[in-house]
């Protein structure tokens, strides 16, 4: 399959998924706020870490990139903040002091299994060695990074 293929099916999720969330809220500013901000800050923590540490890179093969990142990894993120934010608040009750620690325990699960993936599929690598070719801090840093996300928020 053409990762074209998979760039447009995963632009179509994003749109749904906003689409859908702006809907169910009366006040529209405020998601839409937090959106931009986790694009910008996940698009400054990769590319950072990209430039600072060379620990992985992207596939040459990404259509859209904004320097070393995929748009469609800095439009997805905050939909797996999100998501992982709705699912806490729902599991605990919105605003628990818990929320962002289980968000982040259901973003680490994600990224446990989408890491490898990524990897296997040729979307991304890692220069450091790991399980199934994902070294710890690259499952880790997705739940660091949608802890402190959450908490700001």
């Amino acid at each position: 399959m053409s990762i074209l293929f998979l760039e447009l099916g995963a632009f179509l999720i994003v749109a749904i998924y906003v689409v859908c969330h702006t809907l169910r809220q009366a006040e529209r500013g405020p998601f839409f706020i937090s959106f931009v901000l986790v694009c910008t800050a996940s698009w400054i923590a990769e590319e950072s870490c990209i430039l600072l540490y060379e620990f992985y890179g992207y596939s040459p093969n990404w259509s859209l990139c904004v320097a070393h990142l995929p748009l469609l990894v800095i439009v997805i993120w905050p939909i797996i903040v999100h998501s992982a934010w709705d699912l806490a608040s729902q599991i605990l009750q919105p605003g628990h002091r818990l929320v962002p620690l289980t968000a982040a325990a259901i973003v680490l699960t994600d990224a446990s299994l989408i890491e490898p993936v990524g990897v296997r599929t040729g979307l991304w690598s890692w220069n450091e060695t790991g399980l199934f070719d994902v070294p710890p801090i690259g499952i880790l840093a997705w739940a660091y990074f949608a802890f402190w996300c959450i908490l700001f928020f």
